[in-house]
């Protein structure tokens, strides 16, 4: 089962773009974008990095590796990256509604 299928079985939406590198996926809730996921496959390792969507300054995953905002995903399984990929998402909008 591919990544983006697994997401939506969490999120209302998924949206996929392939970016060379990285594959950029929008996660929508409600109908509305919430968080971003730049996701790569480097040396056997599922890694990614989650964003809020509305801090997100740009949709270019090449970017926001570098942004300060979002939490690293690491993993070698992808049921376990997606389940640490669901802690973060429930982590960073906990930290959004302190005002971080």
């Amino acid at each position: 089962m591919s990544l983006k299928s697994k997401l939506s079985r969490f999120f209302g939406k998924v949206y996929e773009e392939d970016q060379g590198e990285y594959k950029l996926f929008i996660l929508y809730e409600r109908g509305e974008p919430r968080y971003i996921l730049c996701f790569e496959i480097e040396d056997n390792l599922l890694v990614g990095k989650i964003s809020l969507f509305s801090k997100a300054a740009s949709t270019d995953c090449s970017s926001l590796e570098y942004q300060p905002e979002g939490l690293y995903i690491v993993s070698t399984d992808l049921d376990d990256f997606v389940e640490k990929l669901r802690k973060k998402a429930a982590r960073l909008a906990s930290l959004e509604h302190v005002g971080v």
